[in-house]
């Protein structure tokens, strides 16, 4: 009886796929995120540090994106931010994005790189290229403020503020 029970367990827990065991390290730090579509997983991998001139409070900082394809659960691409983020703790709602930011059918991602007191944001940008299934840095939508994306116009509006007289807006389409 007991090996009947023993070749159970090892049966049940031996067919857990890699993409779980990779999942559960990167959950370990309670910091960290994870995210789906209908294509990927992305755990987006955190630490906290103390926040720069004030050692009772603690920053947040992005280590690592890794996204894990859904269809056969292995990892496909690591992605490091190219500078560390160190911003107070927030919502990861829009810390970390996914959606279709160039209106191709195909899910993007972005980061959150700065935000002001004023709740302003930048973002990197990561866009999925269809030919080689992986995601590309965008450093050129990293240039503009709190974009935000029509999908139905496809065009992408953007404002901006410096100051308490200067400000504006722009529409782009894509």
């Amino acid at each position: 009886m007991k090996i009947i029970a023993i070749i159970l367990i090892i049966v049940l827990f031996g067919s857990c796929s890699n993409k779980s065991v990779n999942i559960e390290k990167n959950q370990k730090n309670k910091n960290n995120w994870v995210f789906e579509d209908n294509q990927f997983q992305y755990v987006v991998l955190n630490d906290t540090v103390p926040y720069p001139g004030d050692t009772t409070k603690f920053a947040r900082v992005t280590k690592q994106i890794n996204i894990y394809s859904k269809s056969n659960d292995s990892l496909i691409q690591k992605i490091t931010p190219e500078n560390f983020m160190c911003e107070r703790i927030f919502d990861s709602s829009y810390a970390f994005i996914i959606e279709d930011v160039n209106f191709d059918g195909k899910n993007d991602i972005r980061l959150i790189s700065w935000m002001s007191i004023q709740s302003d944001k930048e973002y990197w940008y990561w866009l999925f290229n269809d030919q080689t299934g992986k995601f590309e840095k965008n450093t050129i939508l990293e240039r503009f403020m709190n974009l935000e994306f029509d999908q139905e116009l496809k065009t992408v509006y953007t404002r901006w503020r410096s100051g308490v007289y200067e400000y504006g807006q722009a529409i782009y389409k894509w």
